[in-house]
């Protein structure tokens, strides 16, 4: 009911309401896209690949760590004479209380000959007869000190 101008326009917005199009709206939207939301998401997809990047490093440091461990693992078997495979199962299968018990068995058989050593070592050591007459030394000196101390404050 309109003409001329007015007219052209109601007929392209009946026809834009009829077919419903929404070209608008749709044409909005991709510059919308492609001004924010796809440079946003780039950035974020870069933030994720720096993340798996970082996890990568993290894992290979984790993995050097493990290996080390595990040396000084065997290394400290090795020094107590026990196999990792006994400290793993007794740890795994909750037989932890077995294994020191084995473990102290092994090592009290060695204790007399580790005290024999012991006193031998003492007895013919001349430095523990100095250490001795030192201590002796010093013991005397606190002790006149202490005398003397009491003595001034009579």
């Amino acid at each position: 009911a309109y003409s001329g101008f007015l007219g052209e326009l109601d007929l392209i917005l009946r026809a834009y309401d009829k077919a419903d199009l929404h070209l608008v709206e749709n044409a909005q939207y991709l510059v919308k896209a492609t001004d924010y939301e796809i440079p946003a998401l780039s950035a974020k997809l870069s933030r994720v690949y720096t993340q798996i990047s970082d996890s990568d490093k993290r894992e290979e440091e984790y993995l050097r760590s493990q290996k080390g461990c595990r040396t000084a693992f065997e290394r400290a078997c090795k020094d107590w004479s026990v196999a990792p495979g006994d400290v793993e199962a007794s740890v795994s299968g909750g037989l932890r209380g077995a294994l020191e018990k084995k473990l102290c068995l092994r090592n009290l058989s060695d204790l007399p000959k580790l005290f024999s050593d012991c006193i031998q070592d003492l007895q013919s050591s001349a430095r523990v007869a100095e250490s001795v007459e030192y201590y002796k030394s010093f013991l005397s000196f606190v002790a006149e000190q202490i005398g003397a101390e009491k003595m001034a404050a009579e």
